[in-house]
């Protein structure tokens, strides 16, 4: 009987604060559903709105049963092999031998990736529920740019002594709280793949893939959306795994991790497999993506674009692929380094390469030295474009010659309309009566307004005469200090009136 109150005494912390957070959590999400159906009630769309819910539902659930069932038992599998660590047999060159220094940086790595996954999750999850209808909460990592580094530090800090003392149980809650910031972003982001599936056929083909442009419209988004979530999803159970393997024994007193056993190989190599072949689509999407989030001087796709960001773009993920399929494909132990790490490095060292080094290079020196002639096909394309998209191409053009001439018996009619043709600018104005009328250094005119007066001399007319006039303020900044009331402007009298304008 000692034994299984030892486990569930264990395991209470960590039941105690998932209830918590589902009681947290219920709570918000019960005041949001009420808003929600008394809002749809006053219009008579309930039906619309249980439909939506469902919809929503069966999306949450598929999401956390799924993933809980692969993620949970992949860290399960680790476990038990973390636990037979002292009778685990090692290839002869052994794959992720890490000692010393080496060793901690991977640790660290991982954390980082562990971390960085989560808040990622939890920030898009966060954006979806605030902002559905935003593109903004599916561009990708960069979402981590958004996140104040005090709070992502914070959350490192407060992963490493649980992740230390108690391993499985945190790594489990942090891969639940993963899942459920996925499941609630998924199931969130109804608007974006719920278009998708709806879509119909636009009648225009993209100018670079051929394909409709309801694809990169209305499909491109929810595809997005679903690789974000799933690489942030693998990456979080890639590093959760990989930081019990590494810490098994004593390997963090010794500061030396022996290697991965073959049994070891076969638990981890399908995970980073898949991680490498959801990178890979992500990748193959560029040409799509680039005609919507191009860096060209016009809106889409530029000639860096295409012509460098493109190339690398999809050689990382051919890389990627290779790499998948050398995991997954049963190939001699000798060539396990050659066939798959050497693609999986070069597709991680090209990222950088591509996007931070090529790409700023190609345009500082081969586009913008003749960038007229270079991006002139891109514009006309993205202008060609716009007057599609606003209808502009059935607007009609019409040359309009007039005839009419003034004569003098028209502007003798017509007083009123000479006398307030405004032909004073403001800033002469202002120059005027700073000049005339400032008088002390604490004294300043800042802007001028227009308006309409009946001026002494011409009170035989109905209308009012336009002037311009502005204010004479007081600036209590440039008062001498023992006469300064404060740190505000006061407006005083008199008025600086400008002279009626001219006929």
């Amino acid at each position: 009987m000692a034994r299984p109150s030892l486990s569930l005494s264990r395991r209470w912390p960590g039941l105690a604060l998932l209830g918590a957070l589902g009681l947290a959590a219920g709570a918000v999400l019960l005041g949001r559903l009420l808003v929600e159906w008394q809002w749809f009630a006053q219009f008579g769309f309930q039906a619309v709105l249980l439909r939506r819910w469902l919809l929503q539902l069966g999306a949450f659930v598929a999401v956390l049963g799924l993933g809980s069932a692969l993620q949970l038992k992949q860290l399960q599998r680790c476990w038990r092999l973390r636990q037979g660590h002292s009778v685990k047999a090692l290839p002869p060159r052994p794959i992720l031998r890490l000692r010393g220094v080496r060793l901690v940086l991977s640790l660290l790595a991982l954390m980082l990736l562990l971390g960085a996954g989560l808040c990622f999750l939890l920030v898009q999850a966060r954006g979806l529920i605030a902002a559905p209808f935003s593109g903004e909460v599916i561009s990708g990592f960069t979402l981590l740019r958004d996140l104040p580094p005090p709070a992502f530090v914070g959350v490192m800090v407060l992963l490493m002594p649980p992740l230390l003392l108690w391993p499985l149980s945190s790594l489990r809650i942090i891969l639940t709280a993963a899942l459920a910031a996925s499941a609630t972003a998924l199931a969130r982001g109804w608007s974006l793949w719920l278009p998708a599936l709806l879509a119909t056929p636009f009648g225009t083909a993209d100018p670079l893939t051929g394909m409709d442009l309801s694809f990169t419209v209305l499909r491109l988004p929810a595809i997005h959306l679903l690789l974000s979530v799933a690489i942030a999803q693998i990456a979080v159970g890639l590093a959760a795994c990989l930081l019990l393997t590494l810490s098994e024994g004593s390997s963090l007193s010794d500061l030396a991790f022996p290697g991965l056993s073959r049994q070891q190989h076969r638990v981890l190599q399908p995970q980073l497999a898949i991680l490498a072949l959801v990178a890979a689509a992500s990748a193959a999407l560029a040409p799509f993506a680039l005609m919507v989030d191009g860096s060209g001087v016009a809106a889409g796709a530029g000639w860096v674009d295409l012509y460098v960001r493109l190339p690398l773009r999809l050689i990382l993920a051919l890389l990627l692929a290779l790499s998948a399929a050398g995991l997954l494909v049963p190939v001699p132990e000798g060539w396990l380094r050659r066939g798959v790490l050497i693609p999986l490095a070069l597709s991680t060292a090209s990222v950088p390469l591509s996007e931070w080094v090529v790409a700023p290079l190609a345009q500082r020196f081969l586009v913008q030295p003749r960038e007229l002639s270079l991006e002139t096909p891109y514009l006309e394309r993205s202008i060609r474009a716009t007057r599609k998209a606003f209808g502009l191409e059935r607007v009609r053009t019409l040359t309009l010659e007039p005839r009419q001439k003034v004569t003098r018996e028209d502007l003798a009619s017509s007083p009123g309309t000479l006398d307030n043709i405004r032909l004073w600018d403001s800033e002469p104005l202002l120059a005027a009566n700073r000049q005339l009328q400032q008088l002390r250094l604490y004294y300043a005119f800042t802007s001028a307004a227009v308006d309409r007066y009946p001026l002494q001399g011409l009170s035989h007319r109905a209308t009012s005469q336009q002037v311009l006039i502005s204010a004479r303020e007081m600036d209590s900044q440039a008062l001498p200090k023992a006469h300064a009331p404060g740190s505000t402007s006061i407006w005083c009298s008199p008025m600086a009136m400008a002279s009626p304008s001219p006929r």
